[in-house]
């Protein structure tokens, strides 16, 4: 359900201009509800702030990618190099906090991953707004792309994507763990050289 969220969140951006206020908030939102799923103890608090925290972070990559490819027009570099460079921040942050934690998993990733959006949201404070669009109701937006049958296609082939990518990603940690007898380090090498792998792509793709 929260993955329906995505069109929503969009859509209100889109009406109401405010894109960067809702980066802004969902940074923060996102961060205070990671803490929380690191203080909470009982399972009925974790799910409230898992579910708030999965729904506050889904504009986050759509609108961290809008002011990426933003501002590789205004630089006149490609969104591939500059996209590159989350890549290598992932690799970094999985690399060093899989060590730091060891052999056991524990709350360092949350707390860690609460202090990297705060660090985000400092960095992208003076970013100017994205170039305002014309006012649009929802409703008008939903009928433009029902009208739209090549976008619907991409759409639903970009859903299929990410349901096999969000398989592999929360199970792989798993299956190491549990199954293969690895170590919570050796899941963070293995997340790290995924993110090494993307980088000859971002890097060459305008190319």
């Amino acid at each position: 359900g929260l993955a329906l969220s995505g069109p929503f969140w969009g859509s209100i951006m889109d009406a109401l201009g405010i894109h960067r206020l809702v980066l802004r908030l969902a940074l923060i939102l996102t961060a205070l509800f990671a803490i929380g799923v690191a203080q909470a103890n009982t399972f009925t608090t974790v799910f409230v702030f898992v579910t708030a925290l999965a729904f506050s972070l889904v504009p986050l990559r759509a609108l961290l990618d809008a002011y990426a490819i933003a501002l590789s027009e205004r630089t006149r570099r490609s969104f591939g190099t500059i996209r590159s460079w989350g890549s290598v921040g992932y690799f970094v942050a999985v690399l060093g906090l899989g060590r730091l934690m060891g052999k056991d998993v524990s709350n360092l990733f949350l707390y860690a991953y609460a202090g990297f959006l705060v660090l985000t949201l400092v960095s992208m404070w003076k970013l100017p707004n994205l170039a305002s669009r014309n006012p649009s109701h929802i409703i008008d937006g939903l009928k433009d792309v029902q009208a739209n049958k090549p976008l619907i296609l991409l759409l639903v082939v970009a859903f299929l994507l990410m349901v096999a990518y969000a398989t592999i990603y929360l199970a792989l940690g798993i299956h190491m763990r549990e199954t293969l007898g690895g170590s919570t380090n050796q899941v963070g090498i293995a997340f790290a050289i995924g993110a090494a792998a993307e980088l000859p792509a971002f890097m060459f793709a305008g190319r």
